[in-house]
């Protein structure tokens, strides 16, 4: 029924798990090669705020209501984290800032597209279309594609471009799954709004989730 909106929504998480894998795993490669390997406290200093961030934003979400609305709300919540990225990964290749920000705010972004699929974005699209299901088989089959991508880089990375740095290797996938990201996920937002408004024109009783 959902199929052209949930095939976006998993091709764009299959890359936030892509490069959350990748910044996760060589984090600390990349700290080394940024000039901050012998830093150990830079992993607290770089994740604790992109944590609190992001649970605040996805705590501020359970006072909407309006089901449509908080899918809307995760759609837009995806691309922000898409463009944040993007936009600090330009920035540090002109060395307008300083990797401790950009590892900084690549997490926030990175995590701010991420932790929606984890339940809040497919429960929401359920309730929105009152449609009966469950948000776990689409978690399990994201999850899946999600890692079976990770470790397809991976080998990429490790044998097919062994001579890129891990900071330039991770450069190049953000510029590359923030654009294709923002882009997917924008088509699925619009998808699902045309989707829902002519749902429920032909079963106007249900009324309005």
């Amino acid at each position: 029924t959902f199929f052209p909106g949930l095939l976006m929504l998993l091709i764009v998480y299959v890359m936030l798990t892509i490069i959350r894998d990748y910044r996760s795993n060589f984090a600390s490669n990349i700290w080394k090669e940024t000039g901050n390997g012998n830093n150990i406290s830079v992993f607290t200093q770089t994740e604790i705020p992109s944590s609190i961030i992001v649970l605040v934003l996805m705590s501020l979400l359970v006072f909407v209501k309006r089901n449509v609305r908080a899918l809307m709300i995760n759609h837009f919540l995806i691309v922000l984290g898409f463009i944040l990225s993007l936009c600090t990964t330009l920035l540090y290749m002109r060395h307008e800032i300083s990797a401790f920000w950009w590892m900084t705010a690549t997490g926030l972004g990175l995590y701010m597209g991420y932790v929606p699929f984890n339940c809040m974005l497919f429960e929401r699209l359920i309730a929105s279309f009152r449609y009966i299901s469950t948000a776990g088989f689409m978690i399990y089959v994201a999850d899946s594609f999600g890692y079976l991508g990770s470790n397809v880089v991976l080998l990429v990375k490790n044998f097919g471009s062994p001579n890129i740095s891990y900071s330039d290797f991770f450069v190049k996938i953000i510029l590359g799954v923030s654009t294709l990201g923002m882009m997917f996920t924008i088509l699925a937002s619009i998808y699902f709004r045309k989707k829902y408004q002519r749902y429920f024109s032909v079963t106007p009783n249900l009324g309005y989730a």
